[in-house]
């Protein structure tokens, strides 16, 4: 089997590197048509790059964000298409960051935009059942042509290790900072444990920072280290001297529907992973098994979760482990390459590509 990993992705970018990693470790061979470019030139670099080696895949792959190439791929070939699309640009403008209008001009736009890459593509993909429910519903496309493909982590960048564990008790997170992390909710869950010896890492810089970093401010918080983004392979040292990591909180849509890529860096450090109940944990992920859940934009109920693993260490390890396992017998990117090359290879069937 050759595929061609088709767009303007970023290396970088966890969901990339892990289909990169993962369909190599199955041995499929990958042919890269990516570039670089800006503005229009990045699309006729692409039709450049991809003429060159048209021939040359049985299955072309549309990587995130890819909305655009996906519409692209359509024009080029004939072959069979596999889009990532992760998540809806749509609902993430207009529901989740509430910078366009339901009805507008440019929520229309956006709404078009992912029922068309859709469209265009033999298989979508994304992460949950849930986000699929949402796509079908909201853009009026049949079930059949998705498949879920859970986002898993990279096990070469994030990984257990030996740490000082000496000091307070630590609480992280690390985010963009956008509403639907409820990062809000963290902050008022310190200063329900300013008396504990707990301390919060909080990681990242984005949308809400400042209102986050100002409500710290107001209610005088000394129990939370604010520290701006930092490089991928830098997380897995601040995770690490965690206790425990933190998933989202927001009482939003598209955060029931989603599985987070900390959920899984979480559990793939063998930390104990502390996040909001939802649709879509409820997929993977069992309640006090594999992580403990949190009612949703319920900063009472994260105190108290909090602290309740502060006092009971039996609790924190035998749930770590259990996470871990679950990380490593399913999540793993070889595994999550092997169910990507099952999605592929079932659809070539279909086209009759042996």
């Amino acid at each position: 089997m050759k595929l061609c990993f088709f767009g303007f992705y970023r290396h970088d970018y966890s969901r990339n590197r892990i289909l990169l990693r993962g369909l190599r470790a199955q041995g499929v061979e990958v042919i890269e048509c990516h570039t670089t470019a800006r503005g229009v030139m990045k699309y006729i670099d692409l039709i450049r790059k991809h003429y060159a080696v048209r021939d040359a895949y049985d299955v072309l792959f549309v990587a995130y964000p890819g909305y655009m190439p996906a519409l692209l791929a359509r024009m080029l070939t004939r072959k069979p298409i596999v889009y990532d699309a992760f998540f809806s640009i749509y609902d993430s403008v207009v529901n989740d960051r509430q910078t366009v209008r339901v009805g507008s001009v440019a929520g229309w736009y956006y709404w078009w935009i992912d029922r068309l890459a859709c469209m265009a593509a033999d298989v979508v993909l994304l992460d949950t059942n849930a986000n699929i429910e949402y796509f079908v519903r909201t853009f009026k496309i049949p079930r059949s042509k998705f498949s879920r493909l859970l986002i898993g982590s990279d096990e070469s960048a994030i990984f257990p290790e030996p740490t000082d564990r000496t000091g307070p008790f630590r609480v992280h997170f690390h985010g963009g900072y956008n509403p639907m992390q409820g990062a809000e909710y963290i902050v008022e869950a310190a200063s329900r444990l300013r008396d504990e010896p707990v301390v919060f890492q909080m990681v990242g810089r984005g949308q809400m920072f400042r209102e986050v970093e100002a409500l710290a401010r107001q209610l005088d918080l000394r129990n939370i280290e604010f520290t701006p983004k930092v490089a991928y392979e830098e997380l897995r040292a601040y995770m690490n001297r965690a206790d425990i990591c933190l998933g989202i909180f927001a009482d939003t849509l598209k955060a029931d529907r989603v599985i987070p890529n900390k959920a899984y860096e979480a559990i793939s450090v063998s930390k104990v992973l502390v996040t909001r109940d939802s649709t879509a944990m409820r997929e993977l992920f069992v309640d006090r098994k594999h992580c403990v859940f949190v009612k949703a934009a319920d900063p009472d109920d994260l105190a108290q979760k909090i602290r309740m693993l502060f006092r009971d260490q039996v609790m924190r390890d035998q749930i770590a482990h259990e996470g871990y396992a679950l990380f490593q017998n399913h999540l793993t990117t070889a595994c999550i390459g092997g169910d990507l090359k099952d999605i592929v290879q079932e659809l070539l069937k279909k086209h009759h590509v042996v």
